[in-house]
């Protein structure tokens, strides 16, 4: 059963109509202005047939003639517009044949005083030549609707000679009519294309907290640039894959790609999870913080049980196993930079010793354990297990580190941080990869 209410119909009816000339490689600019100019052709249509209609009740065969002469030029427009795309031409086109049919009306009801001022509809070109058209253009399309008025003024006594009027003064309805029509059309013209770029701003804005901590994102949207802040305590994570480039070397790109996009989906929703912020992939390399952009207390115990975790998802499923697959991750904690710089091609970083040291971590790490620096390892308890190691790290020499195994850590919970606003600090939810979660990633790598 159909379940399309008639405004449904007529929406849906609008929408296609104003697809007609898009193109696949047409930027989003151009698309809006392409459907703002095939809904204004459509809007007009209705008008000019009300306008033949007017003309035959009062007997100007003129009036008529044009009206039908300019629903076809629109019609034929629409269709040049689906058929050619060529939006310039057909823009052009339609505008030179609206000036036309405005100045044939005037002169068809009599000129100036008994006309009912039908020179307002000729606005439309110099209001539609901003919406098409940059301003140049635009300026000229109403220097023509300035000339027409003048020419219209100038020849109004020869008009009423060669075309007596109709009535002494025009009628009110005639009058309300060529304010309102024009005004309808620009207005609703308007607010299409208004909507488009709201559109297109609530698109671009989500595109920006995707890309963005929220935070930064809201700080961007408002005009800051140049957007650095210093985060006395924080936790890095530095994941990478063991032996990756003996891995691309054995296998094809798109199942390398599908991969490292599986294992990449599975820390993404590791991060939400444990409240950390996701910073940036490089290759295989996968970068995440925890107590940046927003402090928490809790951001060592927060990087510890999401590199634990990371471990094992990789673990825990087969198709990544019988790849032999494993990770290095280390962790560091202490202050660091974190921003946003540049004009172009935004990404939030993070700066500092610790991200280098937190780098070190993983470098010199173990497969299949998480290194830990001994600032990370001062703000933990014992609960976690830890292994102490010796190792020598290029540029900052003999180093006390801590490792951490995976099958030896205890079961984690998540606990609220300070990105949790509202909510108790006691409150617990399992962080293990779920079965959902497990079931996805085995569905996507079988698929591979």
């Amino acid at each position: 059963m159909d379940l399309a209410t008639p405004y449904d119909r007529l929406k849906d009816f609008i929408d296609r109509v104003a697809a007609l000339g898009d193109r696949p490689d047409d930027d989003g600019d151009l698309l809006v202005r392409k459907h703002a100019l095939a809904i204004t052709m459509l809007g007009l249509i209705p008008a000019s047939l009300i306008w033949m209609l007017i003309g035959f009740a009062i007997g100007r065969p003129l009036l008529a003639a044009s009206s039908v002469y300019f629903a076809v030029a629109l019609l034929v427009g629409l269709l040049a517009l689906a058929r050619l795309k060529d939006f310039t031409r057909v823009v052009g086109s339609l505008l030179t044949a609206g000036m036309v049919y405005v100045f044939l009306g005037h002169i068809s009801l009599g000129g100036l005083v008994a006309g009912g001022a039908p020179l307002i509809w000729g606005i439309l070109a110099p209001v539609s030549a901003v919406l098409y058209f940059d301003g140049n253009r635009s300026l000229k399309w109403f220097g023509a609707y300035a000339g027409m008025v003048i020419a219209s003024i100038a020849l109004d006594d020869w008009i009423t000679t060669f075309v007596p009027p109709h009535w002494d003064e025009p009628p009110l309805w005639l009058l309300a009519y060529n304010l309102l029509g024009p005004a309808l059309i620009v207005l609703l013209l308007v607010r299409y294309v208004d909507g488009q770029r709201l559109t297109a701003q609530h698109q671009a804005r989500e595109l920006l907290h995707d890309m963005l901590p929220a935070k930064v994102a809201e700080r961007l949207s408002r005009g800051e640039r140049l957007i650095v802040d210093n985060h006395p305590a924080a936790s890095v994570v530095f994941a990478d894959v063991v032996d990756f480039t003996g891995l691309a070397a054995t296998t094809p790109s798109r199942e390398l790609l599908l991969t490292l996009n599986q294992i990449f989906s599975m820390f993404d929703r590791l991060a939400a999870r444990h409240g950390m912020e996701k910073i940036k992939t490089m290759g295989d390399s996968y970068i995440s913080v925890a107590g940046a952009p927003t402090p928490r207390i809790d951001h060592a115990r927060a990087a510890v049980e999401m590199a634990v975790e990371m471990h094992r998802a990789v673990a825990r499923l087969g198709g990544l196993r019988r790849r032999g697959i494993q990770l290095r991750v280390g962790v560091a904690s202490g202050p660091i930079m974190a921003g946003v710089i540049g004009e172009h091609k935004y990404a939030y970083d993070i700066w500092g010793d610790t991200v280098n040291v937190a780098a070190r971590m993983e470098s010199y790490g173990v497969p299949g354990r998480v290194q830990l620096a001994a600032s990370t390892r001062e703000l933990l308890d014992d609960s976690i297990p830890f292994t102490l190691r010796t190792v020598e790290v290029k540029g900052k020499g003999l180093m006390a580190t801590y490792l951490v195994d995976p099958a030896e850590a205890p079961r984690f919970y998540h606990r609220p941080s300070a990105l949790d606003a509202g909510t108790d600090a006691a409150g617990t939810l399992e962080t293990d990869v779920d079965e959902r979660v497990t079931r996805d990633a085995a569905e996507a790598l079988a698929s591979v």
